[in-house]
């Protein structure tokens, strides 16, 4: 039997999703969904320059697949698309 290293049997650390990220007109914020094959996706505002701490908008039911998130034109609100059996748009105000 052949040595090698031992593989971590952790479930994935928590990822933003490649294609689910927005930067804001102004450049200041990223709006991101966060999902896991454990847990419910939710939605996050990133400040790039680390300055602010991530921001966490909501959480979303775990039946729920986000496919795909941009800012409203005035930078106050985020919109998600969704795919239960139907598909949806919600929106989450940012400012708040």
């Amino acid at each position: 039997m052949g040595q090698g290293r031992p593989l971590p049997l952790d479930p994935p650390k928590q990822v933003f999703n490649n294609g689910f990220l927005a930067w804001s007109r102004d450049g200041r914020r990223v709006a991101a969904v966060w999902s896991s094959a454990y847990a419910a996706s939710s939605i996050w505002i990133v400040d790039p320059s680390g300055h602010e701490p991530l921001r966490k908008l909501g959480a979303l039911p775990i039946t729920v697949h986000p496919r795909g998130i941009t800012w409203t034109p005035d930078g106050s609100g985020v919109v998600i698309t969704e795919q239960e059996s139907i598909s949806d748009i919600v929106m989450f105000d940012v400012e708040r």
